[in-house]
């Protein structure tokens, strides 16, 4: 059951009143720890990989191949191979009592200052390393991390893992440790390690029961951000003592009036930072807040040209605070606060310039560092310093699997990886701007990228625009036709490069996945955008016409396969509605054979919270589910590669490429 978070929501709608959206919805939630709690992970997994518009093209599925009518079985379980150049960004930078700096995404990245090594530590190295969501510094040296799939609080110190915690209830959205010791942590309530179990701290004198983000200050004190699912709803910070909360409402710490009501950030905090003498910094939505003496002294993020405060760090004659822009396409920012006036501090900072570009930052005895999604910094005098530059994607989707040994993906300009190097290609290269909606290797090796400023091809040696515009979806026809789907200023436009272009479909809001049958038939289809609902819509040849695999339910089409022998298999939901008025979706899949559909739903096997489904060249059916992939042999669900992956792709030599949330996998055909 998929319910969709209501930031999420507001993005693409914010989306929808512009150009046709991308997939971003996974940087806005990479922003902040408080959005990685179980609920929203779930519905952003499927967002990134389902969605229209913005999570239109989510990987390079639909070629069509031909059959054979007896395939033979070239898939059975492998070992699977962690690849060793596997996507890095730098997210939540912390330091560690030795100065070393750390960050995640994916895995955990150690760079030390003083001898300038930098190592990633991923899925490679140990299992733990998988999805780490949340790092704070341990006392005893290196970094307590906790992995949101494993549900489990570990120390590491840059050897190995020195100490491993039991979870407490439910998830956990952040972590602390006190002064003395004592870890925190935050999420379905507030709790405390005691050595042995986890204590849940009273709730009472809270608004909430839930908590995002978790600090403890020098004196001992707890500082939690309030906040209630789903929603979410914000109320503000909250301090215990050991024995009592108070509770400081928004408006106490954030008294600005320019945030919309509706916003669905308006009071959202993003970082508590300790002082150095008991005070406390907040930053979020609507500023930073200083809390000292018994009292809030608050500044507005106009004052220093921040709109969405990130990070903030705090030495003894400064406070540093870094953050960007959620809303509209905006470089990240770094602002410098010496007691009575602020500066903005940026000459220097870059970034691949998405909108979801932030800045973290951190304050040490060697200086002061930031980081964006791509880039180290340390401040030299007024300038930034790149020290370490991410020479790799940040995050890997969409992907279009071109052989055992290369693998293209997006989303930020189009990456290229052969062996262990990746090659960045973006508008400089003749890379439309823009995100990239989709990505298609064709049969003759010429690689297609679909963005929000273009459709583009590359013959091995140069890319070269082939139609502006927004563009949503890639196909490939069975003569080696390349079909596209592009955004006009009143209706989508479905037609082959150099080609007529189709009659206007009408029926869908968007087009976000398409198909072609060995006759030319076209399948386009949709998910549900802003409570609109999606569908499918065929065209024979002479009209489009809209189609319902299940009698009665507006289809909500994630992903759309033909085969060279004329079935259409589609990955489709019905609209549900809980007991408590949540939103969601019943996954199903449809399969479309001699003008019939039959569908298969959990009862018949198929896994639970499929994502994908692919033909693979060979006419193996392919199903990547939360739990893994898996191959329908003789109408059964085999599973072929357990794991939490979120894309495939198959390569034309049958090998398989899979991308989680921070780790790419290849599972080659034996």
């Amino acid at each position: 059951m998929i319910d969709l978070d209501r930031e999420i929501r507001a993005v693409l709608e914010e989306d929808a009143r512009r150009a046709p959206p991308v997939p971003e919805a996974r940087q806005a939630l990479r922003q902040t720890r408080r959005r990685q709690v179980g609920v929203v992970l779930t519905a952003l997994a499927m967002v990134a990989a389902v969605a229209v518009g913005s999570f239109a093209g989510v990987s390079a599925l639909m070629r069509s191949a031909p059959t054979p009518a007896e395939p033979p079985d070239r898939f059975s379980p492998g070992a699977l191979e962690a690849v060793a150049s596997q996507p890095v960004s730098f997210e939540g930078l912390i330091a560690d009592v030795d100065g070393a700096l750390w960050s995640r995404g994916p895995g955990v990245t150690r760079f030390d200052p003083a001898s300038g090594s930098f190592r990633t530590f991923t899925v490679a190295d140990d299992p733990a390393f998988s999805l780490v969501s949340v790092l704070v510094p341990a006392r005893e040296g290196g970094v307590w991390m906790y992995s949101y799939n494993e549900q489990v609080i570990r120390r590491f110190d840059g050897d190995r893992i020195r100490e491993t915690s039991a979870l407490a209830p439910g998830w956990v959205g952040d972590i602390a440790e006190g002064p003395d010791g004592t870890i925190w942590a935050s999420g379905g309530g507030v709790y405390s390690w005691n050595g042995g179990s986890w204590v849940e701290a009273p709730s009472e004198e809270r608004p909430t029961t839930e908590a995002g983000e978790i600090a403890v200050d020098t004196a001992g004190n707890v500082w939690v951000e309030n906040v209630r699912y789903p929603g979410p709803e914000f109320f503000g910070v909250s301090r215990f003592d050991g024995v009592r909360w108070t509770t400081f409402t928004t408006q106490e710490v954030f008294p600005f009036d320019d945030v919309p009501s509706g916003d669905a950030d308006r009071g959202a905090i993003e970082t508590i930072v300790p002082g150095l003498d008991g005070d406390v910094w907040v930053g979020g939505r609507g500023g930073v807040a200083h809390f000292a003496d018994g009292a809030w002294t608050s500044y507005e993020s106009s004052a220093f040209g921040l709109e969405y405060v990130t990070s903030i760090a705090v030495n003894a004659s400064e406070v540093w605070v870094g953050g960007g822009g959620t809303r509209e396409r905006r470089p990240p920012s770094i602002a410098r606060f010496d007691g009575t006036t602020w500066t903005r501090v940026v000459e220097g900072l870059d970034g691949f310039g998405g909108r979801y570009e932030y800045t973290q930052i951190v304050a040490t005895q060697e200086g002061i560092w930031a980081v964006t999604n791509s880039t180290l910094y340390r401040l030299e005098g007024s300038r930034w310093q790149p020290i370490v530059a991410n020479e790799r994607p940040a995050s890997a989707w969409p992907i279009a699997a071109a052989g055992a040994d290369e693998l293209w993906t997006g989303p930020q300009g189009v990456w290229r990886l052969q062996g262990d190097r990746w090659t960045h290609f973006d508008e400089s290269d003749g890379v439309p701007g823009g995100h990239v909606n989709d990505l298609a290797v064709a049969g003759d090796g010429t690689v297609w990228v679909a963005t929000k400023e273009g459709l583009a091809a590359f013959d091995g040696t140069r890319w070269e625009l082939v139609a502006p515009g927004a563009h949503t979806a890639i196909a490939l026809g069975p003569g080696g036709e390349v079909w596209t789907a592009s955004r006009g200023a009143e209706d989508w436009t479905i037609r082959p490069v150099g080609g007529t272009a189709l009659p206007p479909l009408g029926g869908l809001v968007a087009v976000s996945r398409l198909a072609v049958g060995p006759a030319g038939d076209v399948w386009a289809g949709s998910a549900p955008v802003w409570g609109t609902g999606g569908g499918l819509a065929h065209f024979d040849g002479e009209i489009w016409q809209m189609v319902e695999p299940v009698v009665g339910a507006h289809a909500s089409v994630w992903d759309v396969e033909a085969t060279q022998d004329g079935d259409v298999w589609v990955l489709a939901a019905i609209p549900t509605v809980d007991e408590q008025g949540i939103g969601g979706a019943e996954p199903y899949i449809a399969r479309y054979h001699d003008g019939a559909w039959t569908t298969f739903g959990e009862g018949d096997g198929i896994p639970t919270e499929p994502l994908e489904v692919e033909v693979a060249p060979d006419g193996h059916l392919l199903l990547l589910g939360s739990e893994g992939l898996f191959v329908l042999r003789d109408g059964t669900w085999d599973l072929l590669q357990d794991g939490d992956f979120r894309f495939l792709s198959v390569a034309l030599d049958e090998t398989v490429w899979l991308a989680g949330f921070d780790s790419l996998f290849r599972l080659p055909n034996a």
